[in-house]
């Protein structure tokens, strides 16, 4: 079981726990390339077989998190700018309500999110088709929580005001998301930086019980995701690249609120990234995860890499992880888009060094609609059900294939629901797994088939 401790993993002896391989990488979200086509392809070629995720590396105006949302918050009338907030996320000045704002009446419009998950839905769809993007990797959409851009941003008198609206329109991004991109291939990813602040007392609340109201929130988004889609939190404590980092005493405060998460969202939980701190190797720090209690079909990656300690650092620290747990994957702490471009194959080569692969796929096309892979390949869509077959189309799928994936549990096998299928760039679908002659599909795609339909 992923990520879950087993007895045997506490009694082996040191040798054995220093020579663990872990299970996987997951890739945070930003990377520090041109393009989400970029992203896709310099990950895939380079890390494919570890991965069960690819983000689109949140590049463009999106590179710095969440701050490409201050013009989306002060473009608004109802808001006039403040002083900023010494020490705190950004030294931008604070939005505050102008006098005599009705906030029932706040409406936001578009916030970027659902446009750019479309869109790099788009670039994913094409590079799977073309067997560049591995047949079992889902797309992985990451999203801030409704929390963080009221708290970094609005402030403190007005949050409380503000957050309804705001919410309100990020699930209505959300929605979004969820209608254009095939439940089979998607993975949601909510990002948790300014609730761990918030838990730590490094960032104001609005609410009086902090832990309370945290979980309540994250529990509320999280319910919203349906079940056939996979979801993930990346538990946050800040990039040591900024000044906002906060460094845990250990992991205890992870532990407990990963607990609560899985024992509460009451649908699947597919996966969690914890950071680890770089400069700690000690039992103290560690002994939390003996208490983290997953379910089975939980991943856990640990963002225990960090480049300027090597792979030596990095083998010390699963080696210090391994004490306290039966399995998992590696990743950083946070998202590489603040590191330059350049270090880009010292960070790959460093996952690839301190991890194995996840998957072997068998002789299956690498369509847009395949979605085995990993431990939880047993949560798909029926294959007789409608089924989209790309971004934002819905149709019934043919006959499925099955794929075998190599899982922490040995070998197993699940039928993709629409395995035989690919989805075109000019929004329509063809049925044909046979290339020919350019024109021989109405799609453009240059298939023999002229079963494909437009939508």
């Amino acid at each position: 079981m992923f990520g879950v401790r087993t007895t045997a993993s506490r009694s082996e002896p040191a040798a054995t726990a220093a020579a663990y391989t872990p299970l996987g990488v997951h890739l945070v979200g930003s990377l520090p390339l041109a393009s989400p086509e970029s992203a896709f392809r310099v990950m895939a070629a380079n890390l494919g077989d570890r991965l069960r995720r690819l983000p689109d590396g949140e590049t463009g105006p999106r590179s710095d998190w969440i701050v490409w949302q201050y013009p989306v918050l002060s473009s608004r009338p109802e808001f006039e700018v403040g002083p900023p907030v010494a020490g705190f996320y950004r030294p931008l000045p604070r939005l505050q309500l102008r006098p005599g704002v009705d906030p029932a009446g706040l409406h936001f419009g578009s916030l970027g999110y659902a446009a750019a998950a479309r869109a790099s839905c788009r670039e994913f769809a094409v590079l799977k088709r073309d067997g560049v993007v591995p047949a079992g990797c889902r797309f992985q959409v990451c999203l801030p929580t409704p929390l963080a851009p009221i708290s970094a941003f609005v402030a403190l008198p007005d949050q409380a005001r503000v957050e309804p609206p705001y919410e309100a329109r990020m699930m209505a991004e959300l929605d979004e998301i969820l209608a254009g991109i095939p439940a089979d291939q998607l993975g949601i990813q909510w990002d948790t930086n300014f609730e761990f602040g918030m838990l730590e007392g490094a960032f104001p609340t609005w609410f009086e019980d902090v832990k309370a109201g945290i979980l309540e929130r994250l529990l509320r988004i999280s319910r919203r995701v349906p079940a056939e889609v996979e979801l993930g939190f990346h538990l946050c404590y800040g990039d040591t690249l900024q000044g906002f980092h906060r460094e845990p005493r250990d992991l205890g405060r992870l532990v407990e609120i990963a607990n609560a998460l899985s024992a509460s969202l009451g649908r699947p939980l597919s996966w969690i990234h914890m950071p680890i701190s770089r400069e700690r190797t000690d039992t103290k720090f560690y002994a939390p995860l003996e208490q983290l209690n997953l379910r089975p079909e939980t991943e856990l990656y640990l963002g225990l890499l960090y480049p300027e300690a090597g792979p030596d650092g990095a083998r010390r620290r699963v080696a210090a992880a391994r004490e306290f747990l039966g399995g998992f994957g590696v990743a950083t702490e946070c998202g590489w888009g603040r590191r330059a471009p350049a270090m880009v194959d010292t960070l790959v080569n460093l996952h690839r060094e301190l991890s194995r692969p996840v998957a072997a796929p068998s002789r299956a096309p690498a369509t847009f609609g395949s979605s085995a892979g990993g431990p939880s390949a047993g949560r798909q869509a029926s294959p007789e059900s409608p089924t989209r077959s790309g971004c934002g189309r819905t149709s019934t799928p043919p006959a499925a294939s099955t794929t075998a994936w190599t899982t922490t549990a040995g070998i197993g096998t699940s039928t993709p629901p629409s395995s035989s299928w690919r989805a075109h760039s000019r929004r329509a679908t063809c049925w044909s797994t046979t290339r020919a002659a350019p024109g021989s599909c109405s799609t453009g795609c240059g298939c023999a088939s002229s079963t494909a339909r437009s939508g």
